[in-house]
């Protein structure tokens, strides 16, 4: 009987080493490809459910939006009304007022209406000094009084 090597058995040829090696990185290939296809899938529905989920916010971001816009008009509106209904009560309040002023200077005859007057002046003094101090300041002028000089 003839011995063979234990190393002999061992040994392949190089081509079924390549072979082999082909046959390994094409399945590893067809492994990744299959793994790609996977993932675009998954990153396609996530995309889609991404995008429908944006769309939605959206359109609820402008339906808050006219709400909003809405609720401000009316605020707004209602905060004039009062104001308008405001000056309305006041001003009729101010007329009854200065119509009882009025009626009572006439009842108190006389001292009644040198006392309205006296009010009337204390009530738009400031006014009316505004207006004295400005009559006179024009006459002054006028006159030739006060002299008035710009720059040098």
């Amino acid at each position: 009987m003839l011995r063979r090597r234990m190393t002999d058995e061992r040994i392949q040829p190089a081509d079924v080493i390549a072979g082999g090696f082909a046959a390994l990185v094409e399945g590893l290939r067809d492994d990744v490809r299959e793994d790609i296809r996977d993932l675009r899938t998954e990153v396609g529905k996530s995309e889609e459910r991404v995008t429908a989920q944006v769309e939605a916010v959206a359109v609820a971001q402008r339906e808050t939006r006219t709400l909003i816009e809405d609720y401000a008009k009316g605020h707004g509106q209602e905060h004039e009304d009062e104001f308008d209904k405001r000056q309305a009560t006041h001003s009729t309040f101010y007329d009854f007022m200065h119509r009882f002023e009025l009626q009572q200077a006439r009842r108190d005859g006389a001292l009644g209406a040198a006392r309205f007057s006296v009010e009337l002046l204390s009530k738009n003094a400031p006014r009316l000094i505004a207006i004295i101090a400005a009559l006179a300041g024009a006459i002054g002028v006028a006159s030739g009084s006060i002299n008035i000089e710009i720059g040098k």
